[in-house]
């Protein structure tokens, strides 16, 4: 089974190893993105994906790593 965490924040505080612990009694294979440092900025709340499709998103090009994945 794959599993895709990703992080809200850089440091591995307790929400970090809750979601390790999780990852490691699923196991498989697991990728792990933190937020912003493997995207580069947050969504701008635009909703132009859920209205005119994935692709139409500002940020589709940053996206497609973690969209990719899954």
């Amino acid at each position: 089974m794959k599993t895709v965490i990703v992080h809200g924040q850089s440091h591995k505080g307790s929400t970090y190893n809750n979601a390790c612990m999780l990852a490691e009694k699923i196991g498989g294979e697991t990728t792990e993105f933190f937020l912003p440092r493997d995207f580069g900025e947050f969504c701008c709340g635009c909703t132009r994906c859920f209205v005119e499709g994935e692709t139409k998103c500002p940020h589709f090009e940053k996206l497609s790593r973690i969209t990719q994945v899954v």
